[in-house]
């Protein structure tokens, strides 16, 4: 699991303490809230399968390029090593600081593709989440809601079956998602 679904998570987590000691205040009063399982929301949303789908295929084409540069320095290194005792110390130093300048480049394109791999997974699933934070307070409004928790890894020990809206949640925004004609994350 990466680090900023980590944190989306701890963040989550903290905002559930808060909301079980509000929920627990409200209770007491009488007033309905709902939750929503966050696990099966992420699992089933069409639009977060598409983001995955589609953050899947770009790793696999910058995991193709970083193999393809690796191989063309592992070539020019075996080469290097076959023809070496043909060279002259001066073509020897020369080719083994291509070798060395070719390895360095291939580390700091590395390293940037696992940098623009964290932005775009942060961009991906960031605008998944926003789109599923925005409809739950639209759904919330529209149902004339009072509450609407989410249930994250189990923080909420238990709750009436009746009070989980994730299957209509969950119908709503996949009905929403495919009405906009997306069929891969953009």
């Amino acid at each position: 699991m990466n680090n900023n679904i980590i944190k989306i998570l701890i963040g989550l987590n903290v905002i559930l303490i808060g909301a079980v000691i509000f929920l627990a205040v409200k209770l007491y009063t009488g007033e309905q809230i709902y939750y929503v399982d966050s696990s099966k929301l992420l699992k089933d949303y069409k639009e977060m399968e598409d983001a995955r789908k589609e953050y899947t295929r770009k790793m696999e084409a910058y995991k193709a390029n970083v193999d393809t540069l690796t191989s063309g320095v592992q070539k020019q290194i075996e080469q290097y090593e076959k023809e070496s005792s043909k060279m002259s110390d001066r073509e020897k130093k020369l080719s083994r600081e291509l070798i060395n300048t070719r390895q360095q480049e291939l580390m700091d394109y590395q390293r940037a593709i696992d940098q623009q791999a964290r932005e775009e997974d942060q961009k991906i699933m960031g605008k998944v989440l926003n789109n599923i934070n925005t409809y739950l307070l639209e759904y919330g409004k529209k149902k004339n809601c009072r509450y609407v928790l989410v249930a994250a890894n189990g923080n909420i020990a238990y709750g009436n079956e009746s009070l989980d809206i994730t299957t209509d949640v969950l119908k709503e925004l996949n009905e929403r998602y495919a009405s906009k004609g997306s069929t891969t994350a953009q």
